[in-house]
């Protein structure tokens, strides 16, 4: 499985992430004062995985870069860096977290790297593993089917799995979800967000939005055919999502204009 969306929206969401986003976290994780404290990610609606991959690859590429500029610099290398990163990749279609699976094990052979599937807990071949682990470089993937409810996850293994993390996490990725999900999956997405980020850890969101009631018409157009297809479906008001924000201790911080009318919302837990 692929997504074309996802191939053609990848590079303008990673020059959010690296122009906007990853000073902040690696700012975080110096306040942590803790080096070998990995950069804790979670992805909601990871889709087949094709942001997951490419954002690790990223992340590691300006890991490897950041270290080669100042080895010899311990200091700065310790305020500024950060030593590996925990990704958790999640999404509820059952289609979906196979292909996800399957893209991160690819992602994990090219780079030579082991795949450990100890978490696995069925042996049904038409079933989804429960968890997923991978590593790379300076990667460890961890794969879960995950579904966002008024409450927060609805899976008891996801909502294990995330509740005792050895760390809370730094950043939630939330990329084309709000839109095509019940208003209920938004709430739960910042009730995880205010129980689960760190102080000062961020929540992105990427897509289509509504302002002040209304948007260019290509995403009016867009947000009556959504409704169509299920009712509980549609393009947001940024407004309310902001609002839903304040509830959660999360402060809107960004909005940065993306491509094909979309926008980044980058959130900030107070």
């Amino acid at each position: 499985m692929d997504s074309p969306s996802a191939q053609r929206n990848k590079e303008p969401i990673w020059s959010v992430l690296e122009t906007n986003v990853l000073p902040l976290l690696q700012r975080l994780v110096h306040g942590q004062n803790k080096r070998g404290h990995p950069l804790t990610v979670l992805e909601v609606a990871a889709g087949c995985g094709v942001h997951s991959t490419f954002f690790a690859s990223k992340l590691e590429e300006e890991e490897e870069r950041y270290l080669q500029q100042h080895q010899q610099d311990e200091e700065e290398e310790k305020e500024n860096s950060f030593a590996s990163v925990h990704w958790i990749a999640t999404d509820p279609d059952l289609p979906s977290f196979k292909s996800l699976q399957e893209r991160i094990r690819e992602y994990q052979t090219c780079t030579g790297t082991g795949i450990d599937d100890t978490d696995s807990t069925t042996n049904d071949k038409d079933s989804p593993k429960k968890s997923t682990t991978c590593s790379s470089k300076c990667t460890t993937f961890q794969v879960l089917p995950m579904t966002l409810g008024k409450d927060g996850i609805i899976e008891d293994d996801a909502k294990h799995v995330i509740h005792n993390l050895q760390q809370s996490l730094n950043l939630i990725l939330c990329i084309n979800m709000i839109h095509i999900s019940p208003w209920s999956a938004t709430i739960g997405l910042f009730r995880v967000a205010k129980e689960q980020l760190c102080k000062g850890g961020i929540l992105m969101t990427y897509g289509p939005y509504k302002e002040n009631g209304t948007a260019v018409a290509s995403n009016l157009a867009f947000d009556e055919s959504l409704r169509a297809r299920n009712v509980e479906w549609g393009v947001r008001d940024l407004e309310r999502v902001q609002e839903l924000g304040k509830e959660n201790g999360m402060v809107l911080q960004k909005v940065v204009e993306m491509p094909a009318n979309n926008k980044c919302l980058i959130f900030q837990k107070e």
